[in-house]
This record gives C-alpha cells, sequence and structure tokens, in this order.
C-alpha cells in the first residue's frame, strides 16, 4: 500500500504497480490524477462537452481494465493519451453505424484549410517565442484552469510575479498573432 508520501508525489509507474497488486488508494489516486487530464483530452476529441464526458467515462473504465498491460517504462500519459482518442474514435464509429443517415460532412474547403495550417503555424510560433517561465504560467493558467495565485505556489514564485508573467504572456501572443483574425475571417 502506497501511504509515505503524497500522492501527487507518487509516480505513475508505483501507482500503476501498486494498483495492479490490487492496491485500491492506488487506483483511486490514478483515477483522481488522471480525470481532469482525460476530460480534457476528451473535449478536444470530440468538441461536445457531454460527448467528451462519455467518452472520458468510457476511457476511465477502459484503463482500469487494461492496467496489467502497462508497460511502466514507457511514458503513462502518451498510453492514456492513447486509451482517451482510441475511445473517442470508437465512439463515432459506432455512431456512424447507429445513424446512418446522417449527411456526409461537406467537402473542405482548401482555402480555408491553408489558413487555418497557417494560423496554426503562427500560433505554435507565439508560443514558442515565449520564454519557458511564460509558457508553464499561460498552460497552467490558461489550459488548465489554474488560478495565477495557485500557479504561483506550484512554481515557487511570487503571486505578483505570477501575475505579471501572465500578463506578459498574454500581451505578447496577441501581438504575435494580431492579424490572424483576418486571415480567418468570419469562417
Amino acid at each position: 500500500m502506497i501511504e509515505d508520501s503524497p500522492v501527487t508525489e507518487t509516480p505513475d509507474a508505483d501507482l500503476v504497480r501498486a494498483a495492479v497488486a490490487g492496491d485500491e488508494a492506488a487506483l483511486d489516486a490514478l483515477a483522481a490524477r488522471w480525470w481532469p487530464t482525460m476530460r480534457r483530452w476528451a473535449l478536444l476529441e470530440t468538441g461536445d462537452l457531454a460527448t467528451a464526458e462519455d467518452v472520458a467515462q468510457d476511457a476511465m473504465i477502459k484503463l482500469v481494465h487494461s492496467l496489467s498491460s502497462v508497460d511502466v517504462s514507457r511514458p503513462f500519459e502518451a498510453w492514456v493519451r492513447a486509451i482517451v482518442r482510441n475511445t473517442a474514435r470508437d465512439r463515432w464509429r459506432r455512431l456512424r453505424r447507429v445513424l446512418p443517415f446522417l449527411p456526409p460532412p461537406p467537402p473542405p474547403d482548401l482555402d480555408r484549410e491553408i489558413d487555418l495550417d497557417r494560423a496554426g503555424r503562427r500560433a505554435r510560433e507565439a508560443f514558442a517565442s515565449l520564454s519557458p517561465r511564460q509558457r508553464e504560467i499561460l498552460d497552467l493558467c490558461e489550459l488548465q484552469g489554474i488560478a495565477p495565485k495557485d500557479a504561483a505556489e506550484q512554481l515557487g514564485i511570487a503571486p505578483g510575479t505570477a501575475r505579471a508573467l501572465l500578463h506578459q504572456a498574454r500581451a505578447a501572443l496577441r501581438a504575435h498573432v494580431a492579424d490572424l483574425a483576418s486571415l480567418l475571417g468570419d469562417g
């Protein structure tokens, strides 16, 4: 049983080994640790909150049932991500079989696809232009939804510094991608 350290400090590989050995606390810790990320990934895959919840739940069930097949020498995150992605794709395939009368998606607008590709590259360049600290605070606050005060604590910096870094990161991104709205138009 894993009790000697806080759950957040126990490596995934140790939790997996313990869960496979029957430690329910380790299994609960893995589920608690990965649930928010799995929900976020499912939402990215599906684009719909209700469907994402279903996909995340199905993916969590698959994760629990297949823990014994995890290669703990490889990144656990990639394995979890693959489960979520495959669960979302399986759901879409099942839906297509059940609802064959759904119209096919419209043909792609190649000009729009090129613009979106260009915009994606520009956004990645903008993100890469930030300092590592700015990227870190932006990820914590904007992508993970953590308050700047809590992000500051995680990073070991003053709350004012975290707010300043977040402001600088947002301003730098805005400046770098200011003309993207005109590039993408109304869509």
